[in-house]
């Protein structure tokens, strides 16, 4: 096995964008969880705002929500260290 974990960051638009008129609210992040990877992070900006995705393959990570659920208090941490 080459890694167990993918990280990616894909930069949206930093204005709001609409589809047939409507303000798109919110996205849904994803990426493959390949071959041999357990878990991939996919973070996702767009206007200013920032959605985090996971996926995991069950066998390898059989708690995400253990995961999603320690996100908030760790960003907090982030943004506290920002310099």
């Amino acid at each position: 096995m080459v890694h167990n974990l993918v990280i990616s960051n894909v930069p949206g638009p930093p204005m709001p964008i609409y589809l047939l008129g409507a303000h798109v609210t919110g996205l849904y992040p994803l990426g493959p969880v390949v071959h041999g990877a357990g878990l991939n992070i996919t973070v996702l900006s767009e206007a200013g705002k920032v959605d985090i995705g996971l996926l995991a393959a069950r066998e390898l990570v059989p708690d995400l929500w253990h995961l999603a659920d320690a996100m908030p208090e760790a960003l907090q941490e982030l943004l506290a260290a920002r310099p």
